[in-house]
């Protein structure tokens, strides 16, 4: 489980075609993709623990970057979500955007 990651499309131009290659839609792809894919991963009977380790501190070990972890020293970037897997408060490098689920900066 350590090795395994995922990452968004977050903002990412998502096309679909038909069999014979003619557009039928262009979508974006939404900042909230890989929390979906986590609560997918849960709702299928993979631990959360390993679950959300797909996108947090197996991303930053494999990459070599910061983060990833709730350690001293590291970025203050986390998400706080609720027992429905619903993100409830966001802080950004330390700063609080959402706080149980009320926006503090203009959506």
């Amino acid at each position: 489980m350590t090795r395994i990651t995922m990452s968004s499309d977050a903002g990412a131009s998502l096309p679909a075609f038909d069999e014979s290659g003619k557009l039928l839609r262009l979508e974006t792809g939404k900042p909230t993709s890989m929390l979906d894919a986590v609560r997918e991963a849960v709702k299928h009977g993979v631990h959360f623990k390993d679950a959300i380790q797909t996108v947090t501190s197996n991303v930053a070990e494999a990459y070599g970057i910061s983060g990833g972890n709730i350690q001293p020293g590291e970025r203050a970037d986390l998400l706080l979500i609720d027992d429905a897997l619903q993100i409830d408060t966001i802080l950004a490098e330390g700063h609080a955007i959402m706080i149980q689920k009320k926006w503090l900066l203009p959506k």
